[in-house]
């Protein structure tokens, strides 16, 4: 029978360390990765186990799966040692990492989410990226295996999303681009010999221009009569107006993280690449918000709701302040310009829109904006926030008066 005994590698993917695992069989020790990733926080580093959560504790779900993953994993091992003892060394990091044939593709891509630290939105793309998956398996009658990854895997999979699901070429282009991700992991970690992405095209994503509300119109949905049970979805829309953030950090927004009359958090989205803490000045809207909500008995700013709910009422308070102006967009799944009502298309991001719009009119320093909405320098995202509108082009063309 052989022993087992673990460690966490030292270097962090995306917040979580690998788990090692060092194998005694005939006192003969072999080592390998396991490709099983945990947070440091569960993690028993004196024990050298899986730390025992409680179920109302975040991690206890993660706890959960990664002793299961353990489990399974030892139950390989001990049915494969004692045929492989005469084989060379490399048996075990063979075993547990290069063995595509009993590799399933969807465990191995439930294993990639879960070690992923990423905000709520990008992890429910992932989370359908694997429904569609599923959905082209049972549409062609297919197996998607790692051995089935190919350019013609690839085109058949793109058309599928198109002609079949029928969602929007920028959808597609975020679907592959995330399953390019997935793919250039299991490269990394030798699960696949080839990339199949290395000649393949991934379509860029098309915009049209940004659409936000104007400081006027902001301000009229303030002071708009409301809905009791709207009035906090509202102040939390002006409050994102006046700071910036993206939604997923608006609902983790505590009493705390406002020191000195300024707004201080690290963004979710890019907290374990570039955890740099973003400080956003409060306008005077922005503090009679916060006062009005500092003495509430929940510990966040606002009361926890998801984003769907969120964006759901944001479309509700622009039709109750008259917030209905017509304006023109391209449509993201025919491409062609369409008319449609602003509260139509309200939703959480315009609040961020807004906030880096009406700052671009007044300061042109996207380095400045840039640190309030914590965007890096160069980004392309932020570019798109920089629209020249109609009022700006009219004071443009008057210098040559």
């Amino acid at each position: 029978m052989a022993s087992f005994v673990y460690h966490l590698s030292k270097k962090s993917v995306n917040g979580k360390n690998e788990i090692i695992v060092r194998v005694a069989a005939k006192n003969v020790f072999y080592q390998s990765k396991t490709n099983i990733f945990i947070h440091p926080e569960i993690w028993d580093e004196k024990k050298k186990i899986v730390k025992k959560v409680k179920i109302s504790n975040e991690f206890y779900e993660e706890s959960i799966k990664i002793r299961n993953a353990i489990y399974k994993m030892e139950e390989k091992i001990e049915l494969r040692y004692r045929e492989c003892l005469g084989n060379p060394k490399t048996w075990l990091k063979d075993l547990l990492l290069n063995n595509i044939e009993t590799s399933s593709f969807f465990e191995q891509y439930e294993k990639f989410i879960d070690r992923r630290n990423i905000s709520e939105s990008s992890l429910h793309l992932y989370r359908m990226l694997g429904k569609y998956l599923v959905k082209y398996e049972e549409y062609n009658n297919v197996e998607i295996t790692f051995k089935s990854l190919n350019l013609d895997f690839l085109n058949d999979f793109e058309h599928f999303l198109k002609n079949v699901i029928g969602i929007s070429e920028n959808s597609i282009s975020a679907f592959i681009n995330n399953l390019r991700t997935f793919i250039k992991e299991m490269y990394k970690f030798k699960i696949i010999s080839e990339n199949p992405f290395e000649f393949y095209l991934i379509k860029p994503q098309k915009y049209g221009s940004v659409t936000y509300i104007t400081k006027e119109e902001r301000d009229m949905l303030y002071l708009a009569p409301m809905p009791k049970e709207l009035e906090e979805k509202r102040d939390m829309f002006i409050f994102q107006c006046h700071v910036g953030c993206r939604a997923s950090d608006l609902l983790n927004i505590t009493k705390k993280s406002i020191i000195n009359g300024t707004l201080e958090y690290i963004a979710k989205k890019t907290s374990s690449d570039r955890p740099i803490t973003i400080r956003v000045p409060l306008t005077k809207t922005a503090m009679e918000i916060y006062e009005r909500y500092r003495n509430t008995p929940y510990d966040t700013l606002f009361k926890k709701t998801s984003i769907v709910y969120y964006n759901v009422v944001i479309k509700k308070i622009f039709k109750y302040a008259g917030l209905t102006r017509i304006i023109t967009i391209r449509d993201k799944h025919t491409g062609k310009t369409s008319h449609v009502s602003l509260c139509d298309i309200a939703s959480s991001h315009m609040a961020r829109r807004t906030f880096i719009a009406n700052l671009y009119k007044k300061v042109k320093d996207p380095n400045i904006i840039g640190k309030m909405s914590g965007h890096v320098d160069g980004s392309k995202a932020f570019s798109r926030y920089r629209d020249i509108d109609d009022e700006l082009m009219k004071q443009t063309i008057n210098l040559i008066e």
